[in-house]
């Protein structure tokens, strides 16, 4: 949940109910997570994501745990067979 900027009140956001593919990615500071750590997390799920020949939907979601966010969890959606729409990452 993030704050609302005007209000200060808290927005939730639902994901939508389908398959998703959940990476966790931990790193010693936050600055290691977001530089390398994120890259090679991405880079690897992408290319499961591509083996088991499924499709990455259009958007994904980055989810951070703790006071020091040096672990957060990659959701990407995935659906079976091939893309309507090219997305320009698989």
């Amino acid at each position: 949940m993030k704050k609302n900027s005007e209000s200060g009140e808290f927005i939730i956001w639902t994901l939508p109910a389908q398959e998703y593919i959940v990476c966790g990615v931990e790193a010693e500071t936050f600055k290691d997570l977001y530089s390398s750590a994120l890259k090679k997390a991405w880079t690897y799920s992408i290319d499961w994501i591509k083996k088991y020949d499924l499709v990455k939907d259009i958007f994904d979601v980055e989810i951070f745990y703790g006071e020091d966010n040096i672990y957060m969890e990659y959701w990407f959606p995935v659906v079976s067979g091939q893309p309507s729409v090219n997305f320009g990452v698989l």
